[in-house]
């Protein structure tokens, strides 16, 4: 996880801008990584917020899927789902990517995302669907 405050420069400008990452990468598979990133800029006028949640990975000829969401809430570059259910689970208000249908898209295409648990499952190799089982804190 990785936290950050810094004075950022625009042009002739200077901003305030904080953020907080995570970062999930699995030692045994390199391939992907899943990452989250919650964003605010803070400029003369007002404050630009945001979260975005992707997949990073080496396949799919450079595809990665990702979900962005205002700080209203609304999707920015994701479609927001009354409910999905994954693998016998519902999830209530998930935001999910945009799927670009290609032959060279084959794994890691797909990302679900809630405000409250984050993400709560990807598609993997080969279409293999993953779950969030549980929150410990």
């Amino acid at each position: 996880m990785l936290e950050e405050e810094k004075e950022k420069a625009y042009g002739n400008r200077t901003y305030e801008s904080e953020h907080i990452a995570i970062w999930y990468l699995d030692e045994s598979d390199r391939t992907y990584q899943l990452k989250t990133i919650a964003s605010a800029n803070y400029t003369e006028g007002g404050a630009h917020q945001f979260v975005l949640s992707e997949i990073l990975t080496t396949v799919n000829g450079g595809f990665s899927g990702a979900i962005s969401i205002s700080a209203d809430k609304s999707p920015s570059i994701c479609d927001l789902l009354p409910s999905a259910d994954i693998l016998g689970k519902t999830f209530t208000d998930v935001y999910t990517n945009w799927v670009i249908d290609s032959e060279n898209v084959t794994s890691f295409s797909r990302l679900y995302y809630t405000i409250e648990l984050g993400v709560v499952g990807f598609e993997g190799w080969e279409g293999e669907m993953w779950v969030l089982d549980r929150f410990e804190e």
